[in-house]
């Protein structure tokens, strides 16, 4: 079945990620998923603040890295989500970011999403 518009096509090839992502996924993994939207037995590690008020399947555990909100997307940024982050080991990542560059890494257009220093 063809996706009808650039949104349905977007929202076709997020779906094939996810399930591609998922099958690296393992019982007892601890993840890291940023303010997006994926999560068996894991602890989600998450910067986004969408996350508080919803049910989770048992075995799914959520630990926010606290920090400034950025209300557009609902996102905890800063310096103190930077610093919680530097105490997390997770065996798996799963990140957005707006591009990948050789010399910089993850880059981002949203200047909040970066280190403010």
């Amino acid at each position: 079945m063809a996706p009808k518009n650039m949104k349905d096509e977007v929202q076709l090839y997020r779906k094939i990620i996810a399930r591609y992502a998922a099958a690296f996924v393992s019982e007892n993994d601890t993840i890291f998923i940023n303010t997006s939207s994926n999560a068996l037995q894991v602890t989600v590690i998450t910067n986004n603040g969408k996350a508080i008020g919803r049910e989770y399947c048992p075995g799914v555990n959520v630990v926010l890295t606290g920090g400034k909100l950025r209300h557009t997307k609902d996102a905890m940024v800063g310096d103190f989500t930077l610093r919680n982050l530097q105490h997390v080991y997770a065996k798996k990542a799963f990140v957005g970011c707006s591009g990948i560059s050789a010399e910089l890494g993850m880059t981002t257009e949203i200047f909040n999403d970066t280190d403010e220093k």
